[in-house]
């Protein structure tokens, strides 16, 4: 039987690596921001004249909103991760 060992060791984020991500997050807010702003265009359209394509745009916007905010999930528990191991420091 054969037994492994890993070590596992943790660099302390620096202080532009985390300028760089919370960019990147905001970026990806801003995002959100324009596709709830697009969405709310197309569902009135949709809504008020019964107008088919502005309801098939909306739901590809959804759909993009869909992926913008599963990207911003995972950059807000990265970074959430490498503040907890910074405060570990």
């Amino acid at each position: 039987m054969q037994v492994h060992a890993f070590v596992i060791t943790f660099e302390r984020p620096s202080k532009s690596l985390l300028k760089t991500i919370i960019y990147k997050e905001m970026q990806h807010y801003q995002k959100l921001k324009e596709l709830v702003e697009e969405l709310g265009v197309d569902i009135q359209k949709f809504e008020e004249h019964q107008n088919k394509t502005a309801g098939t745009r909306a739901r590809g916007v959804l759909q993009e909103v869909k992926v913008v905010a599963q990207a911003l999930r995972q950059e807000i528990q990265e970074t959430k991760n490498k503040l907890a191991l910074k405060g570990k420091k």
